[in-house]
């Protein structure tokens, strides 16, 4: 395995180093680093002198706004030209993916929903999305295995089932998610929130700075230190009892609701701008990472079709998406997208939404992030459009409707 990983990442390398396309350098330049760091420098040295990418184009936006994210609307391109003896066209299909987020729905056999039965498992507020573990064909826990250019020693490495279960604990406590099975007795769980409280920011004179509710703001690095702290004091066995619920949940999500769909949210390309980055190329970034559309391809082939406002219907906020959009043969989309996941599930077998991989030992926080990037979406596949709609997320949607009109 550990060879195949290694031979893997050599294939992104080479891929990387052997075609002039600034972006994938962006992206990948952890995994190149790891790999050859020698051959990595002088990529760098030969990318800053004649390889940077073009100044950023300001984006068309509505009522001065500047757009925080991006949506990619793909749709079959063959279709589109008349059949024999056909009186008009066909409707292009849409590409969906199956995203790592989770999708609330009811339980089969239970009056509860997913994430109902899942907030249970927790003291006080629970995760907003499942933590999702590898399991193998049978549906048994799978060891984390993650490439070199995730690792700062540059080697392939599968993780313990205790180094796995501390790190998803840690990542947990950093935000307040105190897992029962973790602090099975509320006396215990309270002094686990009496201690991570203690993590405030203070302002010179010492008092407490207040966030935008006028409560007390948080210092995050404190938060994960004393979280850090508190794993290596727990009992034996304790994290690996929350490895062992995870993977319960991620049974229960993957066997999905009464229609035998998984619960997670299915959705097209989206992304959010990155700061010193513009929509153009976070769309051509998104859209490698999300569809496996080679960014060469896309840059040749992708329609802008203006900006699209989006109110969340859970939290209110208001966001300006730039939209795109992609016709693309349907054989030549699913080429893409079959080597392209074939090869990041031999890479990594990581699949979760939750950044708990920054507590790993020895993990390469900014190379795992761009693996994290990469494993995102899975199950891309072509379906009508009235199947799209029917399943696609709310963000998804309103892009879509977008790009229709335009």
């Amino acid at each position: 395995m550990a060879k195949n990983l290694a031979r893997n990442c050599g294939k992104f390398s080479g891929k990387i180093l052997h075609q002039n396309f600034s972006h994938y350098r962006t992206i990948f330049s952890s995994y190149i680093k790891a790999i050859n760091p020698k051959q990595s420098n002088m990529s760098a040295m030969i990318a800053s002198k004649f390889d940077q990418p073009s100044p950023p184009k300001r984006a068309k936006t509505t009522a001065g706004q500047n757009p925080s994210g991006i949506g990619i609307a793909i749709r079959s391109k063959d279709v589109l030209a008349l059949s024999r003896g056909a009186a008009a066209p066909g409707t292009p299909n849409i590409w969906v993916g199956t995203g790592d987020r989770t999708r609330d729905a009811p339980l089969p056999g239970s009056n509860k929903t997913i994430k109902q039965k899942h907030a249970e498992e927790y003291w006080q507020q629970p995760p907003h999305n499942i933590l999702l573990v590898p399991l193998d064909p049978e549906g048994n826990k799978e060891p984390l295995h993650v490439p070199g250019c995730a690792m700062k020693n540059g080697e392939p490495f599968i993780f313990s089932a205790k180094e796995q279960g501390d790190a998803m604990v840690t990542a947990c406590l950093a935000k307040k998610w105190v897992p029962k099975c973790v602090c099975p007795v509320q006396a215990e769980a309270d002094a686990v929130f009496a201690r991570l409280d203690t993590c405030i920011e203070l302002d010179e004179a010492g008092n407490p700075k207040l966030d935008r509710k006028g409560l007390p703001k948080a210092d995050k690095k404190a938060l994960k230190a004393m979280a850090q702290k508190i794993v290596g004091e727990l009992p034996e066995g304790r994290a690996e009892f929350f490895l062992s619920l995870c993977a319960d949940y991620t049974k229960l999500v993957f066997e999905g609701d009464n229609d035998g769909r998984p619960f997670l949210v299915d959705e097209i390309v989206r992304g959010g701008i990155k700061k010193g980055s513009d929509a153009g190329r976070t769309a051509l970034e998104e859209g490698f990472e999300e569809s496996g559309v080679p960014m060469d391809f896309l840059e040749e082939h992708l329609r802008p079709t203006g900006p699209v406002e989006y109110i969340s219907p859970d939290s209110g906020r208001k966001k300006l998406n730039e939209t795109y959009e992609l016709l693309i043969e349907r054989g030549q989309m699913e080429a893409f997208w079959g080597a392209e996941s074939a090869r990041r599930r031999q890479m990594t077998n990581w699949f979760c939404p939750i950044g708990y991989y920054q507590y790993l030992p020895g993990i390469d926080v900014n190379g795992m992030e761009d693996v994290k990037g990469l494993c995102e979406i899975r199950d891309g596949r072509w379906l009508s459009q009235a199947e799209a709609e029917a399943i696609l997320d709310a963000a998804s949607l309103n892009i879509l409707g977008h790009v229709l009109k335009h």
